[in-house]
């Protein structure tokens, strides 16, 4: 059976209006293509060694000797990668502050963060899309490398997303959720142009202005026709409350500690 791949980028850490996670999806064959279209538009003229969207937007780092012409050129090149490789991408993100009211403190340590709510959200809509187009194939996610709430992901998609979900999602779910670099794991650069500019596109929305779409070419046209996307709402964030409400889910680390406890000396 087909084996599929989701790759996400999270934007928006300490970003007082939104937090967002997104990201694509393909065939793992595909995405094997991708790498080698990806770097190889990262090795043309003028050449990079990886992509960063904030970078690109701020003519620095790898893009601080383009002009706004050759930026254009650079970036239109790698969404036509993303076009060409890509079966959709999917945005989740959430009101910073409707997230502080609703849910801070109100829920266990364990889940009690927008990384680890917006995460667990990607994942759902994934292999929610994954059976509303008749995908049958289990889906590996890989998110970008970070530090903090990994272990906690991959110990709730043990012991409660796994035991708990309907038969179809269970069936779509592939191995425990990884995190990598993505300087070296280049699907990931594109999962964090998605991120970026989505980010950057509701904060503009939620301060009455018009996203400046000369910065990110393209992403505002045909690109979106692929993206679901969603932010989530209070009502959906007090559901999630009401959903873990006194759950708790153990840790590796609060487990050795445990064990450690009952250690005899």
């Amino acid at each position: 059976m087909v084996m599929f791949q989701a790759f996400a980028d999270d934007s928006g850490k300490g970003d007082p209006l939104i937090f967002v996670m997104a990201g694509f999806v393909s065939e793992a064959s595909r995405w094997a293509e991708f790498s080698n279209e990806w770097k190889a538009v990262l090795e043309t003229a003028p050449q990079i060694r990886y992509f960063k969207t904030k970078e690109a937007a701020a003519l620095r780092g790898q893009f601080d000797l383009f002009d706004e012409t050759t930026r254009r050129d650079k970036i239109d090149a790698l969404l036509d990668v993303i076009h060409r490789n890509v079966d959709y991408g999917i945005v989740r993100a959430v009101d910073t502050r409707a997230y502080m009211e609703c849910v801070n403190g109100k829920v266990s340590v364990t889940l009690d963060s927008p990384y680890f709510f917006v995460a667990v959200e990607f994942m759902k809509a994934t292999l929610q899309r994954q059976y509303e187009i008749g995908k049958k194939g289990s889906v590996e996610f890989i998110f970008d490398e970070q530090h903090g709430e990994s272990r906690e992901i991959q110990v709730f998609w043990d012991q409660a997303m796994r035991p708990n979900v309907t038969a179809w999602m269970r069936r779509r779910m592939g191995q425990r959720p990884t995190w990598r670099d993505d300087v070296e794991c280049v699907p990931l650069q594109a999962a964090d142009l998605l991120a970026w500019t989505y980010r950057r596109m509701a904060e503009d929305w939620k301060a009455g202005k018009k996203f400046d779409e000369t910065k990110i070419p393209k992403m505002m046209s045909p690109i979106r026709t692929i993206i679901d996307e969603m932010v989530v709402s209070v009502e959906g964030i007090r559901e999630f409350v009401q959903r873990q409400m006194g759950a708790r889910f153990e840790t590796g680390r609060e487990r050795s500690a445990r064990h450690a406890r009952r250690t005899p000396l």
